[in-house]
């Protein structure tokens, strides 16, 4: 049988800082999500273009089951015994897309 999401990605970040309402800034914690996923290669030349109309060269292209976190741009990702900087996410109804 043929699995959908047949690899482990983990991803690391850390969430924003909150004021409070006595203005006590309390810092963001740390996070570590383990997703299941599809990892493909993005191919030679593959490109991602940010909002702010730059191009970012993409090594891989990930395909996991949505996952509750927001995940921020610049975040790190170990694939393959190996840590890449999150470029891109796109979440859909019920899946999100990763550049790497």
């Amino acid at each position: 049988m043929v699995r959908r999401y047949p690899h482990v990605a983990t991803i690391k970040f850390n969430r924003e800082g909150t004021y409070d309402a006595n203005r006590k800034f309390t810092e963001g914690e740390a996070v570590e999500l383990s997703i299941t996923c599809n990892i493909q290669p993005a191919g030679f030349g593959t490109y991602v273009k940010k909002d702010d109309g730059t191009k970012l060269s993409v090594d891989y292209k990930l395909n996991s089951p949505l996952f509750a976190d927001d995940v921020p741009e610049g975040a790190k990702i170990r694939l393959y015994g190996k840590e890449y900087l999150i470029k891109r996410v796109f979440k859909y109804q019920l899946h999100a897309e990763i550049w790497v």
